[in-house]
C-alpha cells in the first residue's frame, strides 16, 4: 500500500498518537480522529477503501467510508481538527 508508513509517521509526529494506537480498537476521540485522518489521506493517495481498512485491521470497508465523511464534516466545524489535518499534510 502506497505511503502507509509515511502517513503513520506524520500522524504520530503531529498528534503524538502511535501507529499501534491507530490500528488498535480504542474509541477515544483523539485516536479516532487520527484514524479517520489516516483514512482520508490514504484515500487521497488513491488507495481503495478495502486496502485502507485492511491496513488498520478492520473488517468492513464501510468503516473507511464513514470515517472519511465524518472527518470532513468535523474539519468544517472545528478549526483544531482542520489545523491538525493540515499539519499532518505538511509533514508529508
Amino acid at each position: 500500500m502506497k505511503n502507509k508508513e509515511k502517513v503513520f509517521t506524520a500522524i504520530e509526529k503531529v498528534t503524538g498518537i502511535s501507529k499501534s494506537e491507530i490500528v488498535g480498537k480504542t474509541k477515544k476521540s483523539k485516536i479516532t480522529q487520527a484514524r479517520m485522518i489516516y483514512y482520508l489521506i490514504m484515500f487521497n493517495y488513491k488507495n481503495t477503501h478495502q486496502d485502507i481498512i485492511e491496513s488498520v485491521n478492520r473488517v468492513a470497508h464501510a468503516s473507511s467510508i464513514y470515517g472519511i465523511r465524518k472527518i470532513i464534516a468535523e474539519m468544517e466545524l472545528y478549526d483544531d481538527v482542520r489545523e491538525m489535518y493540515e499539519a499532518i499534510q505538511n509533514e508529508l
